[in-house]
């Protein structure tokens, strides 16, 4: 049987202090699961970016229409 140290994949290890030893305890984990999260976050701010972006475009869009387009044509 092999040990699931030795299956292949890339680990992330993190450390903490463990509180009831004077040494620090190690949590192993796959590296997929830490960088899903990241990649996870990335993509909503993204996302959030998007739409910011968008009501910004149609405020002026509405803006313009108002301030500009419409005395022009009055």
């Amino acid at each position: 049987m092999r040990s699931p140290l030795s299956d292949g994949s890339r680990r992330a290890i993190s450390l903490f202090p463990h509180p009831r030893n004077a040494i620090a305890a190690d949590r192993q984990h796959r590296r997929g699961q830490v960088t899903a999260a990241i990649n996870r976050d990335i993509r909503t701010a993204y996302l959030q970016l998007a739409f910011v972006c968008l009501f910004v475009l149609l405020a002026a869009l509405v803006g313009a229409e108002k301030l500009i387009i419409s005395p022009i044509e009055s």
